[in-house]
């Protein structure tokens, strides 16, 4: 799968590098002074720009827990950090999972907690969450898009990364709610003096 995500320029996040094995092995070069570059607001500003760029967003959802919110908080970062008015939700929301929402996690959560969020766009229209094992659903659901829909041509999205969050940082800063709003807690003051180009 990482093999043919590089042949297509399509890039992969995950939401707890700290959590799993990858940051496991990452003390070792970090115990040693050669520490290795990661930085996961970095990602949360690619997917947002990635999402803002798209003419229509949907979601694949298999389980849940920390990569459900991962995704689908590039919206709220849209429309409630940079005040952007250009999406307001997922137009599309499909989960695979067995969590029921009566237990309160994450796993069980449904589209109108989501839209709660605004990490959907309706809570009532092009959302579904399958309750079946997805080890079953993803590869049946798969199939048939394989079988009924056509190729589409290729986004190449790593090739436009720079270019993508230039647009997404270009747009914040011309969005008078965004100027106005001047979101952050106190101490941001220095930040947006740097941003008006009065930093000395």
């Amino acid at each position: 799968m990482v093999a043919t995500a590089a042949q297509y320029e399509v890039p992969i996040y995950t939401s707890s590098r700290g959590d799993s094995s990858i940051g496991m092995n990452l003390v070792i070069p970090y115990l040693f002074d050669k520490p290795v570059a990661l930085n996961p607001i970095l990602d949360v500003i690619e997917r947002t720009a990635i999402v803002r760029e798209a003419e229509k967003n949907g979601v694949v959802e298999v389980g849940g827990g920390s990569p459900k919110n991962f995704y689908l908080q590039t919206q709220p970062v849209l429309q409630q950090v940079l005040n952007d008015p250009t999406k307001g939700g997922q137009d599309y929301f499909l989960q695979l999972t067995t969590d029921s929402p009566h237990w309160g996690g994450l796993s069980g959560a449904t589209p109108s907690e989501a839209k709660t969020w605004g990490k959907v766009k309706d809570a009532r229209k092009n959302n579904v969450v399958v309750y079946s094992c997805a080890s079953i659903t993803l590869p049946l659901i798969a199939q048939y898009v394989l079988i009924r829909k056509k190729p589409r041509e290729h986004r190449r999205l790593l090739g436009r990364m720079n270019e993508l969050v230039a647009t997404l940082r270009d747009s914040a800063m011309e969005t008078t709610q965004f100027r106005a709003g001047r979101p952050g807690p106190s101490g941001f003051e220095e930040l947006w003096r740097h941003l008006d180009g009065d930093a000395s």
